[in-house]
């Protein structure tokens, strides 16, 4: 799957030059947004990234959007035209990934990428690791998040579906989203939760997502939500 960059930028020229700057450097995708109105929109998708300008337009500022990005924990980086000391002092304490002056280089730009991409893949090489207990028989047994392909609601049971295996266990659905992480796992019905790393394919028209060859159903309150997590 793509990874999804979020370009704030009033500048569509600018916002251009990014995407051809990073096309044809890895596996991303690119939404934007020009405004803290749409911006605020688009950080409920959880980008992978960020690339945000400090000045959009006359009347508004980047630094409106630092506590929801810092809250969701996205790494972001900043450009800007201003060489203020100042201003740099009070951004780097929400730690930026990186403080670019315009204008810049590709490669100070992927150099900033590539700091992230290992900082991330360090990290989720940690939460691979990551799982919950289940109790199986008389045992308590490690689900591994990465192993769950999805989570189905049933009755009182809800029941874990791996791609060779199916273990069911006395909780609600409602306590497993709270649990797993959040980037990974998405709500798309009232009866389902699905591990995105194992979408295979999505048709909103049928309202219908495909993982490990199973078709779960989007539900009508979650479709919205879900489409523009995965379609910007």
């Amino acid at each position: 799957m793509n990874k999804i960059i979020l370009i704030i930028e009033d500048d569509s020229s600018f916002i251009v030059e990014l995407e051809m700057m990073l096309v044809e450097e890895g596996n991303y995708s690119f939404i934007s947004a020009k405004n803290i109105r749409e911006a605020t929109a688009k950080i409920e998708s959880n980008p992978y990234l960020i690339i945000l300008d400090l000045r959009l337009g006359e009347d508004e500022l980047g630094t409106q959007l630092l506590d929801e990005i810092k809250r969701r924990k996205i790494p972001f980086i900043v450009t800007t035209a201003l060489n203020d000391k100042n201003l740099y002092n009070n951004i780097k304490n929400f730690n930026p990934c990186a403080y670019l002056i315009k204008p810049f280089d590709k490669l100070t730009l992927l150099g900033a990428i590539d700091h992230i991409k290992a900082e991330t893949d360090s990290l989720q090489d940690d939460e691979s690791q990551q799982g919950i207990f289940v109790k199986e028989n008389k045992e308590h047994k490690k689900i591994l998040f990465d192993d769950i392909v999805y989570i189905k609601a049933e009755g009182n049971y809800c029941s874990i579906f791996m791609e060779q295996k199916r273990v069911a266990i006395r909780n609600s659905i409602k306590s497993f989203t709270e649990a797993v992480p959040e980037e990974k796992f998405i709500r798309v019905h009232r009866s389902y939760l699905i591990n995105s790393e194992y979408i295979e394919s999505i048709d909103f028209s049928d309202n219908a997502v495909y993982l490990n060859g199973d078709k779960i159903p989007i539900g009508r309150n979650y479709k919205k939500s879900f489409k523009t997590k995965m379609l910007g």
